[in-house]
């Protein structure tokens, strides 16, 4: 034994360690839901038209090519500009968002952001809907960016 280890040995067998049980084990749950501060909304609904879109309502603002006979299907939205970071908001094209209260059943869920609205819009989203199905007006919804 070299000297070093001589010593590394006195040390270790000087200290005194003492064991302590554990008690209580503390588990951590995970959030079902990501922290993410809810923003309140209005939300409406849209189809894909001329007379509700621009001139080619079978593509989004992102550039995304739908199909408007199953329009529902892709669960796209459009958000508000001040939403939106291409005008310094907080979310993206592409970036997935949650409706979690304030909607019918059907309507709550996760989006993907592909589309905007009218500049004259402030803190609302808008549903995009195949044809014929009822649209209407919701007030203080709530959505997270996930």
């Amino acid at each position: 034994m070299n000297n070093i280890s001589t010593i590394l040995l006195l040390c270790l067998v000087s200290l005194k360690v003492t064991h302590t049980p554990i008690k209580e084990v503390v588990t951590l749950k995970k959030e079902k839901r990501p922290i993410s501060k809810e923003i309140s909304v209005v939300a409406t609904c849209y189809y894909a038209e001329v007379a509700q879109c621009d001139a080619n309502p079978n593509e989004t603002a992102d550039g995304t090519i739908i199909n408007p006979d199953s329009a529902s299907s892709y669960r796209i939205v459009a958000l508000s500009r001040n939403l939106l970071k291409r005008w310094n908001g907080k979310i993206g094209y592409g970036d997935s968002i949650e409706v979690v209260s304030g909607v019918p059943k059907n309507l709550k869920g996760k989006y993907i952001v592909r589309d905007c609205l009218n500049k004259r819009y402030k803190n609302r989203i808008d549903f995009l809907l195949t044809k014929d199905e009822p649209v209407d007006r919701y007030d203080d919804v709530k959505i997270i960016r996930i």
